[in-house]
């Protein structure tokens, strides 16, 4: 495997940045309300799944658009094609702004100054979204999970 392009390690530096979001998100919601129990843990599980699979789904993308591995698995070559990277990039920030949106409208709603029916319309919608989004990330990670088979062994390996 070959890197090239400067944009992996951009990528890998915005990977690790989406996995610390999501971790100091859920270290400072539990902090701030360690005096409280919390009665719906679901929802942060629901956010720590949509984070994983938002950093994984980012950790393989970069490696497929900035290594050479498909062209060595397949003989597919996307590394340097443009529609591929921007449809990809745009993917990215939809799942970004679905998990910021998820975290200030589900787990954190009191912070909003929108109305009770404005917040209840925004928590549908943003379910919905991310029930989308998830859906779209588990088929894009299991159609190219040989190539996150591989990568993952050439990392403990």
């Amino acid at each position: 495997m070959k890197i090239i392009s400067l944009s992996f390690f951009w990528g890998i530096v915005f990977t690790v940045l989406i996995f610390a979001f999501m971790c100091c998100a859920i270290g400072e919601d539990f902090i701030r309300h360690k005096d409280r129990r919390h009665p719906s843990l679901y929802k942060y599980v629901i956010f720590i799944f949509m984070g994983i699979l938002l950093t994984v789904f980012s950790l393989l993308f970069i490696i497929l658009t900035a290594t050479n591995i498909l062209k060595i698995m397949s003989g597919i070559d996307v590394s340097h094609s443009p529609l591929v990277s921007l449809i990809g990039m745009f993917f990215m920030g939809e799942a970004i702004f679905i998990l910021a949106r998820y975290f200030a409208y589900i787990l954190a709603p009191g912070f909003t100054k929108k109305s009770e029916s404005e917040i209840v319309q925004v928590q549908k919608q943003t379910i919905l979204l991310s029930i989308l989004n998830v859906f779209i990330e588990l088929f894009i990670i299991g159609y190219y999970r040989d190539v996150l088979w591989y990568i993952i062994s050439w990392i403990f390996y």
